[in-house]
């Protein structure tokens, strides 16, 4: 230990007399340190951090599933639930909750907000407290209690103050004041990581809070045994696993069978691991991520071997000026194995400091991505940038790794020197026989950089290039003109013949706008959060997705209902039949009539012209008849996922026919500019202003508005950001490894240049002479990196738009960019040497 902290103490005096080394050293590792390190925190934050609360081992999602349809699964009803929470044979705790959309009141707007309406046990099945009040009593989770209390997210107390004297104040939501009882830890979710509710609810206000919009938005009723609507999570007894509870739980499954052969008999249930990123009333995993992480670690760990090469490389550089210190140290008796763990512990300094400050460069990096996210969703981003035992271990581990790929062998070189040829050798002598090969080794390393920093920015430019054309591929209307409101009647706890009313004169009110030429409801917002789907088929024997043949005849549409001139006022073509009547649009009776996109009437009908078919859909209850629909129209298709490839299946009703509690105002207008139309906004909001003495505003914006705060374009653009600092970071990483080299070589041959010129070499022929040999090494290095690029392109074939692998203006642009960084990097050190005057460069 004594030995290990002199050489601690060695190479920390070193540092300190050579800060030009050290700080470039430093700047390199804490970069290829931190770039690693933040992708394991995102990786950390996703899928491997415990949940706030009991380990995850403990928790698992219960399911009904049907038993012979595959992957048909309903929620629970309150009767089932409260009935399968007695069973403390099989859980430790069982808790029900269900997710829905809240409108918070905030001064004069009202947002919506992500809200979980829970049992009195949702806390303690996770293993927590609210960190200030308390959880939700039993009376207050009794089905039809309406008492309104709110527990709220800590970010939410947060933006409130954070004052303690919170508990017992109001919140309204849904016009509805609620009393404030507590607070819940910084960063739960429940069953969720990163994201959490802006509040919760207790069950026995469900029905006050929750509408059906397929039940034409009637209030529900969650104490009637035909209503399901809850997701039930399970704590399990200590021990216990979701293997060994198995047989339990058929035991259950048949009892159940036998007290409600109506409605449980097709059933059994069925447990499996909680999602860390969704929830649904069937099991999910986050396979999802394994394409994204897998890369992303991958482009990371690509950075770090830049970083290592780069650094090998000027230990080299260095080692050579401390070569006759190395033959000294050996020529009086130091061992090779003495020499190699001086220079490694020397090295280990140098990590250390450089993981220090890549610890520091991720948590900054980590702070700007969530920065990035849109302020308008309605879910709280709760991640702690802090770094845990994990992220300091992974760290710990980078710093290793760098290490071993940047000293070991560099170290064993030079341990290898042969005493007496290095004093006796002139010092700077490039002929020497060692020179040439440590030469030669730096311009493999130097080639390796290159190669890697060459996929490193095709990769980049894959997905950032995949990322513009997804965003301006044509999506079957503009998102660069015109107006959106988007409205819920629920918050104002309107009835749906009230919720209809409003919709009518809000229509009315908005075409009467000066400058409007146009306008449209729906209850679908193409690029928006939330979307509906249903089957669609042939009117028949309604199809399972199992079922023999289904393929051939099922397709699942996207659903949407939507006013008279919503079409015209998206831009959207109506290539045959005719759009909705006023009457359709406005009132539920008539003839149920829906328009469905080219995408699926050619599914279901082929060439056939499908206006005047019948087509049937899902029930929209269990045991119901599916509905018959007759084909009014058909219409041009959309896009409603920022990477669909092609327009998916839309399913249109007449909004009158199927209405909806949620639902966007859409206005096209003469205005000149995106300006003109943005100050046409408060005129909007005045209108709406005077149907309703508070108006159900959730968002009030021009169509460019809503695409920069889009979600999932938020999404894409942080994607982007992630691989093009990479890249960055891979390229300058390159570049000042490129320019290290070239300088260190320039100043040794400072001499052979000064000959040169002595006898009448011009500067630019010297200039040239250092130029040609790094397009030499850049040229290997582009034509090797050109190879992993494509086999890389391959790889990201999961997460690039529409599976793009190569792509030719990429590849170019990083070519000359990395051909442009590393001429520069040569010409600058090279240009240097050209200025120093012949007698003194003979002297140096």
């Amino acid at each position: 230990m004594s030995t290990f902290l002199q050489d601690v103490r060695f190479g920390l005096r070193l540092l300190r007399r050579q800060p030009g080394f050290s700080a470039i050293a430093v700047v390199v590792l804490a970069l290829g340190i931190g770039v690693n390190t933040s992708a394991f925190s995102i990786l950390n934050t996703l899928l491997l951090k415990p949940r706030t609360g009991h380990v995850d081992a403990e928790l698992a999602g219960l399911y009904s599933r049907h038993r012979t349809r595959a992957d048909a699964y309903r929620s629970f009803s309150w009767a089932e639930f409260a009935a399968l929470r007695e069973r403390t044979d099989l859980f430790r705790s069982l808790s029900a909750h269900g997710m829905g959309l809240l409108g918070l009141r905030e001064g004069d707007a009202t947002r919506r907000v992500f809200a979980d309406i829970i049992s009195a046990n949702f806390f303690e099945t996770f293993g927590v407290r609210p960190v200030l009040g308390r959880a939700f009593s039993r009376e207050e989770e009794a089905p039809g209690a309406d008492i309104p209390v709110v527990i709220l997210s800590y970010g939410l107390w947060a933006r409130m103050g954070g004052s303690p004297d919170v508990l017992g104040q109001t919140l309204t939501l849904n016009t509805r004041p609620f009393t404030v009882v507590g607070v819940a830890p910084r960063g739960f979710g429940g069953s969720m990581v990163m994201v959490t509710p802006e509040v919760w609810v207790p069950t026995g206000v469900y029905d006050s809070v929750t509408f059906d919009d397929r039940n034409e938005g009637q209030a529900v009723q969650l104490a009637s045994p035909d209503y399901r609507g809850l997701i039930v999570v399970a704590r399990l007894a200590p021990g216990a696993t979701i293997a060994s509870l198995a047989p339990g739980l058929d035991v259950v499954s048949r009892q159940m069978s036998e007290a409600d052969p109506a409605g449980s008999a097709d059933y059994e249930l069925e447990l499996a691991p909680l999602s860390r990123l969704s929830v649904s009333t069937r099991p999910q995993t986050d396979d999802e991520l394994t394409s994204f992480m897998s890369v992303l670690l991958g482009l990371a760990a690509v950075v770090l071997l830049i970083a290592s090469f780069n650094l090998a490389n000027m230990v080299l550089a260095r080692g050579r000026a401390r070569s006759r210190e190395f033959a000294i140290r050996s020529a009086i008796g130091g061992s090779r194995r003495r020499l190699v763990r001086q220079l490694l512990t020397e090295h280990l300094v140098l990590a250390g400091l450089g993981g220090a400050a890549g610890l520091g460069l991720s948590s900054l990096a980590l702070r700007f991505l969530l920065v990035q996210m849109p302020a308008a969703m309605p879910i709280s981003v709760a991640v702690d940038t802090t770094p845990d035992a994990r992220v300091l271990g992974a760290t710990a581990v980078f710093a290793a790794l760098a290490v071993l790929m940047f000293g070991l062998g560099p170290a064993w070189r030079f341990a290898r020197l042969d005493p007496m040829r290095e004093l006796r050798d002139q010092t700077g002598d490039a002929s020497s026989r060692t020179w040439l090969r440590w030469f030669s080794t730096r311009d493999a390393l130097m080639t390796a950089q290159l190669a890697l920093t060459f996929v490193m920015l095709t990769a980049a430019g894959l997905f950032v290039r995949g990322s513009m054309q997804a965003a301006r591929t044509d999506p079957g209307f503009t998102l660069d003109r015109g107006l959106i409101a988007n409205l819920d009647t629920t918050f104002v706890n309107d009835t749906p013949e009230q919720s209809r009313d409003f919709y009518a004169r809000a229509l009315d009110g908005l075409r009467a706008l000066p400058g409007v030429t146009s306008a449209g409801l729906a209850s679908h917002l193409p690029f928006g959060e939330f979307e509906s789907a249903t089957n669609v088929q042939r009117p028949g024997p309604p199809l399972h997705a199992d079922a023999p043949g289904a393929a051939d005849g099922l397709v699942s549409a996207t659903i949407a209902s939507v006013s008279r001139d919503y079409f015209a006022t998206m831009g959207i073509a109506l290539v045959a039949g005719r759009d909705f009547t006023a009457a359709e649009s406005a009132s539920p009776g008539g003839e149920p009539v829906a328009i469905i996109d080219e995408t699926l009437a050619r599914k279901l009908f082929g060439t056939t012209n499908a206006v005047g078919e019948l087509i049937q859909s899902s029930p929209r209850t269990e045991g119901a008849a599916p509905p018959v629909l007759r084909v009014v129209g058909v219409v041009g298709g959309v896009r409603s996922d920022l990477f669909m490839r092609e327009p998916g299946a839309f399913l249109y009703f007449p909004f009158g026919q199927q209405p909806t509690s949620n639902a966007y105002l859409h206005a096209r207008t003469n205005a000149p500019s995106a300006d003109a139309e943005t100050a046409m906004l408060p005129g909007v909001r005045a209108m709406l202003a005077g149907l309703a003495a508070r108006p159900p505003i959730v968002a009030l914006e021009t169509r460019p508005m809503f695409r920069e705060r889009n979600l999932l374009l938020a999404v894409v653009r942080t994607g982007a950001a992630i691989f093009v600092a990479f890249g960055v970071a891979a390229l300058f990483l390159a570049a000042v490894g490129v320019y290290g080299v070239k300088a260190y070589l320039v100043a040794r041959r400072t001499r052979e240049i000064g000959v040169r010129i002595a006898l009448g070499a011009e500067p630019r022929d010297v200039v040239w002479m250092v130029l040609r040999e790094g397009l030499v090494l850049v040229s290997v290095g582009l034509v090797i990196g050109a190879g992993l690029s494509v086999l890389t392109g391959l790889g990201m074939r999961a997460v690039t738009f529409q599976g793009q692998a190569f792509d030719l203006v990429v590849v170019a642009a990083a070519a000359v960019t990395l051909l442009a960084a590393m001429l520069l990097a040569s010409w600058i050190p090279a240009r240097r040497a050209t200025r120093v005057a012949p007698t003194q460069a003979l002297r140096a």
